[in-house]
């Protein structure tokens, strides 16, 4: 999706490709100097950099665009688990009327839990603790993305090049996406990638311990945050690492095989124990992930293109009805090959926008045709492995592609490389145009941090806009800032009508819902209603009516202590 924002830097690119043709020389002097202080940059103050860069972009961005809200269904389950952890606690116990507090993504029992793999919330839980809101542990992870792409690049390259591309991946990624301005992230799955591509470059060339416990570090990590993708991602890496060191044979000793043996079985063993005991303190069981029990209890459609619709379970009417509007469109869709060919490229044409702005449209499609021409095989196989489990999945998001992130940065890598060196007729065309197309990729950057802090732009409506993806607020906020300036704690019954937009949840609460504000629960009638309010005395009651009629959000107050008659809906900003 092309927008007005995207024009300017196309014309610049335009622009400065024409000037790169006519005048190839314009400028030589001060790239030239600035690509010297580059190259003595020491690999401290590198790493240091590509950690701080995307951190204070987006930290200056925070009078404008402060810190967000939870949206997305996925981000209030990734909040949950944070809050959890950053209690101390592993899960939480079943809250009073399970049924009452049931949300898409969270299990209510035999715990009341994420249903996502821990390292996301391990993350929330840590900003939440350290600085005292999980936002904070989002925005450190995004820079550390950016400083283990440049640790890993340098396995592949020099500085003088693993520096710059870090920077520039790490700016794309990292200030203006939903990997940063949201809960959903993607920068913990890039860090586990990152590791692995990383240690992969060190081990090709000497069998090291360092690089081997930091592909196990990596692989860990991926297994905590993506495993399915991350598993393909570890495959692949293996394959070619096994192929490299039988090339090597000769060379190779026994014994310095064996010393990696330790890390490798160290990763391995300690993940099965954790893994184990994590799903054993959240299901009850330590072979059965929560994800499994909230797929299974929640949804009919398969989440591959092998599987088979499962008969709906019961669910609370607007799940029912999300699950009828969205998955399963999706599932049968993806039935026809024609169906299936338009997702795909939905889907792969979203993450285009987050991955690439246009200033890094010439270097990546170079970095693909030299898969070919500079017979780059390895990347190509890696790439072709990665991409299968894509294909192979239903509902396809960005991030679900962080596992990724350091073979786009290779692509990015090698194809400026490839640029720089381009002589079209004779003619140093790709030196100058390579120069150039760092300078717009950060003027298009700060275009784009003009037009928010100006106001001709505002963060898109869709977490997965190319820029600025950060989402509107939550209807359930303005909801929320009017019970909290009450004295009293409050009990929100809701009610779900036919108009509820289907990828908006109300009832969605803390860890520790006895000592929240706010608790929010389905109105499941009179008999719920009674144990509820003796489960949470002392509370004013509310009922909140959502999508009875289209564009309805009404709250009705309806006493404290026992449950009394609700009287009239109150006049809200944005409630009827």
């Amino acid at each position: 999706m092309i927008t007005w924002l995207l024009w300017p830097e196309i014309l610049l690119l335009v622009g400065f490709g024409a000037l790169s043709w006519w005048r190839p020389a314009f400028a030589k002097r001060y790239w030239n100097a600035l690509e010297t202080r580059v190259r003595r940059i020491n690999p401290g103050a590198a790493f240091a950099i590509s950690f701080l860069a995307p951190l204070v972009f987006r930290a200056a961005l925070l009078p404008v665009a402060g810190i967000p809200s939870p949206t997305a269904m996925d981000e209030f389950s990734y909040v949950l688990g944070g809050e959890t952890f950053a209690m101390g606690r592993v899960a939480n116990p079943p809250p009073p009327v399970p049924e009452a507090f049931r949300a898409l993504y969270v299990l209510t029992t035999p715990a009341y839990v994420s249903i996502y793999p821990p390292a996301q919330a391990a993350v929330l839980a840590f900003g939440q603790m350290v600085f005292g809101h999980p936002w904070w542990g989002v925005f450190l992870s995004v820079g550390l993305m950016a400083a283990t792409a440049w640790w890993m690049m340098r396995a592949f390259a020099s500085d003088g090049w693993a520096f710059p591309i870090a920077l520039l991946a790490g700016l794309q990624l990292g200030v203006f996406t939903y990997w940063m301005n949201s809960y959903w992230g993607g920068s913990v799955a890039a860090i586990g990638g990152n590791l692995v591509v990383g240690a992969y470059g060190r081990l090709r060339t000497r069998l090291d311990v360092k690089a081997a416990c930091a592909f196990t570090a990596g692989a860990v990590l991926l297994g905590l945050r993506r495993p399915y993708e991350g598993l393909f991602l570890v495959a692949a890496i293996a394959i070619l690492l096994a192929y490299d060191v039988a090339a090597r044979r000769p060379k190779v000793e026994w014994r310095e095989l064996t010393r990696l043996l330790g890390p490798l079985a160290a990763g391995v063993v300690g993940f099965a124990l954790f893994t184990a005991w994590y799903d054993l303190r959240c299901t009850g069981d330590w072979r059965t992930m929560p994800y499994v029990i909230g797929d299974r209890d929640a949804s009919a459609a398969p989440r591959f293109v092998f599987g088979e619709p499962r008969k709906l379970p019961e669910l609370p009417e607007n799940i029912a009805r999300f699950e009828v509007s969205y998955h399963m469109p999706t599932y049968f869709r993806s039935r026809t090959l024609s169906g299936y060919l338009s997702l795909k490229g939905e889907q792969f044409l979203r993450a285009f926008w987050i991955f690439l702005r246009p200033a890094l449209w010439p270097p990546f499609l170079a970095g693909l045709a030299g898969i070919w021409f500079a017979r780059r095989w390895k990347l190509g196989i890696a790439l072709a492995i990665c991409l299968a489990s894509l294909l192979l999945e239903i509902p396809v998001h960005p991030h679900y592609m962080a596992p990724f992130v350091p073979l786009y940065c290779l692509l990015l890598l090698f194809g400026f490389r490839a640029l720089r060196h381009w002589k079209p007729r004779g003619r140093p065309f790709g030196l100058a145009f390579s120069r150039s197309l760092v300078l717009v990729f950060g003027l298009a950057m700060l275009l784009s941090a003009a037009s928010l802090v100006s106001g001709s732009t505002r963060w898109a409506n869709d977490t997965e806009y190319a820029c600025c993806g950060l989402s509107l607020p939550h209807p359930r906020d303005r909801i929320e800032a009017f019970l909290d300036s009450r004295p009293t704690d409050s009990l929100v019954l809701i009610r779900y009508g036919p108009y509820n937009p289907i990828h908006y949840e109300y009832v969605y609460n803390s860890a520790d819902p006895a000592q929240a504000k706010i608790v929010w629960v389905r109105d499941l009638g009179p008999a719920a209603t009674v144990q509820l309010v003796r489960a949470f005395p002392g509370r004013e009651v509310w009922r909140l009516d959502v999508g009875l009629l289209p564009g309805d959000l009404a709250l009705t107050p309806c006493g404290a202590g026992p449950v009394v008659p609700c009287a009239s809906p109150l006049s809200l900003p944005g409630a009827r």
